[in-house]
């Protein structure tokens, strides 16, 4: 040091006093930075380095070697040394090129290396809960700020605690896109992108199972995505069995409602009245147009409905009642069996068999059609009968006629042969 400059020093400072006074220690040229130690009672801090000159002159505070640090004991009157006691001593020190604080009776509990900040917990109770704690004031929204650069350009993300809930606000504003209540009962994810979405994704080259767990006390529930299939299963409560109710393939192709018990039920219901209930099957032909197939539930009535090209058709009812109505062909590949009357308001064409009380009444058929061929060879032998009979008839009339020409023949004859009788006797 060089000599007390009397216009800027102090030269009446007693050495020989024991009691802490002020000191100003400074060069004459150049100037360095002043070094200030004295009672904290005149406004100055105990220890005081400063300097308003060029930034070459430095005012900072250097210590170095094998043992160099800063050490501090706490804020307790005559503790000028760690009694021992965790968070009664600290020292800050670098080491292996890493910023350190460490307890002296814990050791060290913070690290601070190229932009890497890592909390270890090493002795006492706190060790098993390592946590960093930000305070704000009275109606403050405490957070951490990361903020990311790419270029000239920064995005920043913040989570913050906003009267106890955790969330994440996006940009510079307070503009929340992630919200957990403190109890952890609600969830939210807001954005005003027009396509939110959750990505769980592995990126094991093996089989890979994606999962979604939904417990309760007694029950929970599993949504997976294994193998190129969508599923839900039911957990058990030890948590080592799951069995699947549910499953689909990803190209849907396959649904599959899988019921662990005796029963299955699909319930498709609405609230407000007026409106059906509809299941919609639609496919697409070789052309490409969409031909849909429609079942609902219309005021108890059963239907099916087709749609081609927007046009609707039905297609057949069933009424609560039971009453059927099929509008357009029906054809049936089996048996059919009718347990009371059937009415027919147009022709029935059949190609098979068909059978009265057990009868076939294709032979009746053909027993009245041999009856209606018999009938018609008796008929033909009964005309041809009368007509032998008309003949029988005439010749007979011929022969009477004969017979009477004859008769008068032999009248005559008998007649002449009467007279010539006379003749002879006269």
């Amino acid at each position: 040091m060089s000599a007390i400059s009397v216009s800027e020093g102090k030269s009446n400072v007693k050495y020989t006093d024991l009691r802490p006074q002020m000191v100003d220690v400074h060069t004459i040229a150049p100037r360095i930075p002043a070094l200030k130690v004295g009672m904290n009672a005149l406004g100055h801090k105990m220890f005081h380095v400063h300097s308003d000159e060029q930034e070459k002159w430095s005012a900072e505070i250097m210590s170095s070697g094998l043992s160099s640090g800063f050490t501090f004991t706490d804020r307790v009157k005559g503790l000028q040394k760690g009694d021992g006691k965790p968070g009664s001593q600290w020292s800050i020190y670098s080491a292996s090129k890493a910023f350190r604080v460490k307890d002296e009776a814990s050791g060290d509990l913070l690290s601070l290396q190229d932009g890497v900040m890592t909390l270890t917990g090493n002795k006492g109770a706190n060790a098993q809960k390592p946590r960093l704690t930000i305070v704000g004031k009275a109606d403050s929204v405490p957070r951490v700020t990361l903020i990311s650069k790419q270029g000239e350009s920064a995005k920043h993300i913040s989570m913050y605690n906003r009267y106890g809930k955790f969330g994440i606000f996006s940009g510079i504003t307070d503009n929340s896109i992630f919200e957990l209540s403190a109890d952890g009962s609600e969830m939210a994810i807001k954005t005003a992108n027009v396509q939110p979405h959750i990505t769980i994704q592995s990126t094991a080259k093996a089989a890979t199972s994606q999962e979604v767990i939904l417990k309760g006390h007694d029950a929970g529930l599993k949504m997976y995505h294994k193998e190129k299939k969508l599923g839900f299963c039911n957990l058990s409560v030890d948590g080592k069995q799951c069995k699947s109710f549910l499953q689909a393939s990803t190209d849907g192709a396959t649904t599959d409602i899988i019921s662990q018990v005796d029963s299955a039920t699909l319930r498709i219901s609405h609230k407000i009245r007026g409106k059906n209930s509809e299941l919609h099957l639609v496919s697409q032909d070789k052309v490409g147009d969409l031909t849909s197939t429609e079942i609902y539930n219309r005021e108890g009535t059963l239907g099916f409905r087709s749609k081609l090209k927007a046009a609707p058709r039905d297609l057949f009812t069933i009424k609560p009642t039971g009453e059927a109505t099929m509008h357009g062909k029906l054809e049936v590949r089996d048996s059919a069996r009718f347990k009371k009357g059937v009415s027919f308001d147009h022709n029935v064409n059949v190609q098979g068999v068909v059978t009265m009380q057990g009868k076939n009444v294709g032979s009746l058929f053909e027993s009245v059609e041999t009856t209606k061929r018999e009938n018609m060879e008796m008929r033909k032998r009964l005309e041809e009968m009368e007509m032998d009979s008309k003949e029988l008839r005439n010749r007979m009339v011929e022969m009477s006629n004969t017979n009477a020409m004859q008769a008068e023949r032999i009248e005559r004859l008998m007649s002449t042969m009467t007279l010539m009788q006379q003749t002879m006797t006269r």
